[in-house]
């Protein structure tokens, strides 16, 4: 799923303003690594609130990562943990430590100031902050910090007092070990932040560290009045964005056409910005499901009605019942209707197709006005009269020359002069564009976007006809498309009829067809169009259709005046 399809209505919720301020650095802020130890957790907040106080970003190992969380997910390894650690203090411009009158300071604390000084090879400001339960210091009022500074000759000095040993595991188990994590920005819809510890525990099972900005710059301290989202919020969020290696973008793709509709300024400025200043091939759109939340993992079990299950998905009770119909059905007929593994084609025609794709460019080109059987035959009978099947030769060729070819008796196609035109105009578009290799048109994994894009510029082949090639190369050659979601349901007459005649759709059109297959089969609409063209060929047929025998029958809503008259 590429975001380029969906940044104009992106744009329209961008604070274009925000942007250019930070772009200008006019009101930017240093990102402070907020160390403390963890048995003052419970000043978390006040931590934060003094560092944004004195004009810094707060940066804090709790509120980035999640002691829970983080611990959970690494199954209870303190050493991944740490790891995450200093790779979010790695992107800090000054470490802090907030600390005990006492001076005590922690392993995991004295690990960050060894990992400091040796990456960083700058100060620390030690802040005297906890005075047993209380707070020592105001965190309403700027204070002169300079004070606080810790020299890296102080660094050292306290380092060689401690415990040799632990000094020694510590640089082995951190400092001499690898750590190429990269740092994922977290965007996610304003309203999803209660899912926010499954895109971060997400994070961690794949190998990034979580730069959540929901977290780490808690709402409530740009947020203390009724009115319209601090400006600044957001060049803060800018400015830890571009610290960022990738950007992961958590939504429910089930329902992505309403999610995209329901950004807020914050996640569309953050997307549009990183799109157009940053790398868009590191933007990863992830699902909620693939996060593992419930609400959308488990959603018969999470939610009380089934109205909850309705509005988690977006599909409806039919919906799902269409989807487990088509199942089943798709058990029964097996490879009945199968171009390529059913009885369709004869053994050698079928081959010849598998084994050459530029066979298989011409079969698709064929594939309209004639039986399925004839059009994918064509190729090997061309094959056969014409003695060859040499791209070059025929894109050499006079169309009368093959337009005569075609129609000799028994004619190869309905329509001998079009089909002439096409086949020769594919030809010399492979040789220009693709090297003379059909496989071209979608090797080096190709988006399903772009494949149908590409076939389209073929003379004869329509959308309907793309999307056919794309299911068909992934579903029967064994073509690798990893966005199978981007393959639609083909607009093809027996197809609109069906979608029309169940209730699917109320209107004929491509945008409503693709629509309706997005629902019953989000993650590959594409998957319909094989169990719909059967249906629709021996069953659901112009007039007189067999609804008794229809395996759609308890699900359709019987407009049966409808489609009988569409037309290709």
């Amino acid at each position: 799923m590429k975001i380029k399809k969906v940044l104009p209505r992106i744009i329209t919720k961008v604070d274009t303003t925000a942007i250019q301020i930070h772009i200008n650095h006019t009101r930017k802020k240093k990102l402070v690594y907020t160390s403390f130890d963890g048995d003052y957790m419970h000043f978390l907040q006040h931590m934060l609130k003094f560092t944004q106080t004195n004009g810094y970003l707060p940066i804090n190992p709790e509120s980035a990562l999640g002691y829970y969380v983080s611990t959970t997910t690494h199954g209870g390894s303190k050493i991944p943990v740490m790891k995450d650690c200093i790779k979010t203090e790695s992107i800090c411009d000054e470490m802090w430590i907030f600390n005990p009158k006492d001076g005590h300071i922690p392993e995991g604390v004295l690990a960050e100031m060894m990992v400091w000084l040796e990456t960083k090879n700058t100060g620390i400001k030690l802040i005297p902050f906890f005075d047993k339960m209380k707070i020592a210091l105001d965190i309403n009022t700027p204070i002169d910090l300079s004070q606080y500074t810790f020299s890296c000759e102080n660094i050292e000095s306290y380092i060689s007092n401690r415990k040799q040993s632990d000094i020694d595991e510590i640089k082995s188990k951190l400092l001499d070990s690898s750590n190429n994590q990269s740092c994922a920005y977290i965007v996610a819809n304003f309203f999803n932040y209660k899912h926010i510890d499954w895109a971060r525990s997400y994070c961690y099972h794949n190998g990034f560290c979580p730069i959540s900005p929901q977290n780490i710059m808690p709402y409530y301290l740009y947020k203390t009045r009724a009115e319209k989202i601090d400006q600044q919020y957001l060049i803060d969020r800018l400015t830890l964005l571009d610290k960022c290696d990738k950007l992961l973008w958590f939504t429910n793709t089930v329902d992505f056409e309403n999610e995209v509709d329901c950004l807020d300024v914050l996640s569309a400025t953050e997307l549009y910005y990183w799109f157009k200043y940053k790398n868009p091939e590191d933007i990863y759109i992830i699902d909620w499901k693939d996060a593992g939340v419930p609400k959308y993992t488990n959603k018969e079990n999470w939610a009380l009605t089934t109205t909850e299950v309705e509005e988690i998905t977006n599909i409806n009770t039919k919906d799902v019942t269409f989807r487990k119909l088509i199942q089943e059905y798709e058990k029964q007929i097996k490879d009945e209707f199968n171009i390529f593994k059913g009885d369709l084609l004869g053994k050698d025609e079928c081959n010849f197709i598998k084994s050459d794709m530029n066979a298989f460019l011409f079969g698709l080109i064929s594939d309209q006005s004639v039986k399925a059987e004839l059009a994918w035959s064509l190729p090997y009978r061309l094959k056969q009269r014409l003695g060859h099947f040499d791209i070059h030769q025929i894109a050499e060729m006079q169309i009368t020359d093959l337009e005569r070819v075609i129609k000799d008796k028994p004619a190869l196609h309905r329509y001998p002069s079009n089909i002439a035109k096409y086949l020769i105009f594919a030809s010399q578009t492979l040789i220009n564009n693709y090297n003379g290799d059909a496989s071209n048109i979608w090797a080096n994994g190709v988006s399903a976007e772009e494949i149908v894009k590409r076939l389209e510029e073929f003379k004869g082949i329509s959308h309907k006809k793309a999307a056919l090639g794309s299911l068909l190369l992934v579903r029967d050659l064994g073509v690798e498309i990893v966005d199978k979601e981007n393959i639609n349901l083909a607009y093809d007459i027996h197809i609109r009829r069906i979608c029309l005649r169940t209730g699917l759709i109320t209107q004929d059109s491509l945008k409503n067809v693709i629509a309706a297959g997005k629902k019953i089969f989000p993650e590959f609409p594409g998957r319909l169009t094989s169990a719909f063209w059967a249906i629709g060929r021996d069953i659901c047929r112009p007039s007189d259709p067999m609804c008794t025998r229809c395996p759609l029958d308890s699900v359709c809503d019987h407009n049966i005046y409808l489609g009988g008259d569409i037309h290709a």
